[in-house]
């Protein structure tokens, strides 16, 4: 079983853009965050897999720029709220139609 506060929203919104979640309990202000939005060298590789049942095996979806954020938040198993950063990255390169397809389909 996964729980609650790991079950993150992170997807494709289309084949040039990913949206994804940070852990739980992670605010704008946090140091892992600002890392992210602030180090303009800093050099982001995305690699996927589709769900843990598909074992340790990932897919490299090639290198990724943050291109917005914003503070939500996440339930854990308790019903309480946490804090979550949610990121938009622009894909260096699109997503080819066959990948996009896996990773899209229910």
């Amino acid at each position: 079983d996964i729980s609650e506060s790991t079950k993150y929203k992170d997807e494709f919104i289309s084949k040039d853009f990913f949206s994804w979640m940070t852990r739980s309990k992670v605010k704008l202000e946090s140091k892992e965050a600002q890392a992210i939005i602030n180090d303009k060298d800093l050099k982001i590789h995305m690699f996927i897999k589709k769900s843990d049942d598909e074992g340790s095996d990932f897919y490299y979806i090639g290198q990724v720029t943050p291109v917005d954020w914003h503070q939500t938040t996440i339930k854990n198993d308790k019903g309480q709220t946490l804090p979550i950063v949610n990121f938009k990255y622009e894909l260096h390169n699109q997503i080819h139609d066959e990948l996009y397809g896996y990773f899209t389909k229910d």
